[in-house]
């Protein structure tokens, strides 16, 4: 997987194809726990619906009115525009003070460095950790003074005592003075 771009509404939005002999490509997104997919057809063959082509050269969000567009030049295929709608229709947008809430992890699973990004509503302290899948407090990444809006931290796999955690499942906690969120880490 190929990661190409993360959207307003927190999406991380990558390009897959899967192992031979499956034919199944195109592009999917990660909110850190769901996951979607948006299909080309198998082997690049024309057909009406979809993706041209998976391999996407260049890709482009334009934000229109109730979400997004995704403008992606698929590599000898043409031109792709796959929109996307936040606005439920017919229900009346809430006044929100504070942006969005999420929490993602890249990539996922990962081998190497996980890139944790986040959301802050204020500047100030804010407190990021990693717990195993029994509760235990593995990492404490704390950073005094974050800015408002989004924010990226990354973690090296490595425990308290700068050692390399085992493979398996691992949880990354965020906190700040009026919000906390978690997502599930899959270490290879």
């Amino acid at each position: 997987m190929q990661p190409l771009t993360l959207t307003p509404d927190g999406l991380l939005w990558m390009q897959y194809d899967s192992e031979y002999p499956s034919t199944e490509a195109g592009i999917l997104w990660n909110d850190g726990e769901n996951m979607g997919i948006f299909p080309s057809s198998p082997g690049g063959v024309p057909k009406w619906g979809g993706l041209p082509n998976s391999i996407i050269k260049d890709l482009e969000i334009k934000e229109i009115t109730g979400g997004y567009e995704l403008r992606m030049s698929c590599l000898g295929k043409g031109i792709a525009v796959l929109q996307i709608i936040n606005d439920p229709v017919g229900v009346a947008e809430q006044a929100s003070s504070n942006p969005k809430s999420y929490l993602s992890v890249y990539p996922n699973p990962v081998a190497e460095k996980a890139i944790i990004q986040f959301n802050s509503n204020h500047t100030g302290i804010v407190q990021l950790s990693v717990y195993d899948i029994q509760g235990r407090d593995v990492k404490e990444i704390k950073h005094l003074v974050l800015k408002t809006g989004s924010n990226i931290l990354e973690w090296d796999l490595c425990d308290q005592t700068g050692e390399k955690v085992a493979p398996g499942i691992y949880f990354a906690r965020f906190s700040d003075a009026d919000q906390a969120t978690s997502v599930k880490i899959v270490v290879q």
